[in-house]
């Protein structure tokens, strides 16, 4: 028989995501509450077998509350989650719980508790939501009229580059902007079929009167994360996926930053890549000092295109030197390709550099691999510690299918040219897990550090790694 629990919390985002998680237990039917006098009433008509108390209320009103609630049913559990920068508040004790739970507050800690009260669960598998498309059908949003949304986030290009500028200082997996029930901007490290799911969880689960946050299983990588989703106006909704331990209040602060971010229009410059520009020769820098991402080298036609055939890149590169290809030789209508993407990737042991005759390799396999499945190349960059490229396409094609297209090709070539790499790294994958996708324009060097950097910290490699 299911355990009925009562789930009485201030935040209703926060007693959603405990009501959830129970439920999903099957082995408890909860009922939530955010007020505690109806809480008091429902206990009074209806025995509970255990009260999950969020410790957010008034504290002095706590042991009065607790008290009034095991009144109505002595052999009711009491399980309290504490206030987060309180966690040795000396009013807990006055509780008399049967259980406090751990600071800052994580899901699977509360599970560990209700099996010690109640024994384990036979369903130990709690975090399968299925955020497919065989679920219910999405509810239709209805926009907020208190809070309008931002104006500018109907620049989606300019939405997308400031959503993945941000979703960088954040410990997110993946940072969306949902428009109605369409997914508007995308950022993070998972592939483009994880974010659709992403949106349809949203749109499925959304309401209107507060935040949402609930465990999502996503089909297209297999795992499962801690999905908080956030108004920004109208029927603008933020969502962000972290990692499913990752403790709650740290998840419901990152998203209100970046809610708070997002209210207000980048100050930043975004230009967009022009398709009417004089055309451009291609150029490699063959110097020691080669100029940052999106910079020009400033050296004269003459002196820059290599030997060989005009305009192809087969000079010779030195090690430890970087390959630059920038443009092409003739202009670019918009009705072929108009829409631009630039990516960067970095390899995933930090030991691996790009310079060398790997830097040479790879100015000539990428321009063939875009060649073959159909990308115009705009720009390539290899620098020792990245990548970085541009290419043009038409609406049709996805842009994640092209970083993840070349990121496996790119790596077959790598191991098969350097057996000493592949030694090196036996896991078959080149570069780092997540990619950098900016639409519309390069990214600035200081977007390439902070992603260099949040891509290194969550692979764990020390700062000096």
């Amino acid at each position: 028989m299911k355990k009925k629990a009562l789930v009485l919390a201030p935040s209703v985002g926060f007693g959603e995501l405990i009501r959830q998680l129970l439920e999903d237990t099957a082995a408890y039917t909860p009922t939530l509450f955010a007020n505690p006098a109806q809480a008091l009433e429902a206990a009074r008509a209806r025995a509970y077998d255990v009260t999950i108390l969020d410790a957010e209320f008034e504290s002095q009103a706590l042991p009065q509350l607790v008290a009034a609630l095991r009144e109505t049913n002595p052999q009711m559990h009491v399980v309290v989650a504490p206030v987060e920068d309180r966690p040795d508040d000396p009013i807990l004790d006055e509780l008399h719980a049967d259980a406090i739970l751990e600071s800052p507050f994580y899901l699977p800690n509360l599970i560990e508790v209700l099996e010690g009260l109640f024994g384990p669960l036979e369903q130990r598998d709690v975090r399968t939501l299925r955020s497919s498309a065989g679920g219910r059908p999405p509810r239709r949003q209805q926009a907020r009229t208190a809070q309008p949304a931002p104006e500018w986030l109907a620049d989606v290009s300019q939405a997308a580059q400031y959503l993945t500028r941000l979703s960088l200082e954040s410990a997110s997996q993946a940072a969306l902007i949902t428009r109605g029930d369409k997914v508007w901007a995308y950022a993070g490290q998972l592939p483009q079929k994880a974010a659709d799911e992403l949106g349809r969880a949203v749109a499925e689960h959304w309401e209107d009167e507060a935040d949402l946050a609930r465990f999502v299983h996503l089909d297209a990588t297999g795992s499962d994360y801690m999905m908080y989703a956030t108004s920004l106006g109208g029927d603008y909704i933020l969502a962000m996926a972290f990692d499913a331990e990752m403790p709650f209040s740290q998840m419901r602060a990152q998203a209100g930053q970046m809610a708070e971010a997002l209210a207000v229009a980048p100050q930043v410059e975004m230009r967009a890549a022009r398709v009417d520009e004089e055309p451009q020769i291609i150029r490699m820098e063959a110097g020691d000092d080669a100029p940052p991402a999106g910079q020009g080298a400033g050296r004269s036609e003459a002196a820059a295109r290599p030997s060989g055939t005009p305009g192809t890149p087969s000079a010779k590169i030195q090690g430890g030197r970087s390959v630059r290809y920038v443009g092409t030789e003739e202009t670019l209508g918009e009705s072929s390709y108009d829409l631009h993407y630039a990516y960067a990737m970095i390899p995933r042991l930090p030991s691996h550099k790009l310079d060398g005759d790997l830097s040479e390799k790879l100015a000539r396999w990428l321009p063939q691999l875009c060649l073959s499945f159909g990308w115009r190349l705009e720009h390539l960059n290899v620098q020792p510690d990245f990548i970085q490229w541009m290419v043009s396409m038409g609406p049709e094609a996805s842009p994640d299918t092209v970083v993840h297209t070349l990121e496996q090709h790119l790596s077959e070539c790598i191991f098969e040219e350097f057996p000493r790499l592949r030694k090196e790294n036996p896991s078959g994958k080149f570069w780092a897990p997540g990619f950098l996708i900016v639409s519309g324009g390069q990214p600035d060097a200081e977007l390439m550090a902070q992603y260099i950097q949040q891509t290194r910290r969550r692979q764990g490699v020390p700062r000096n790694g």
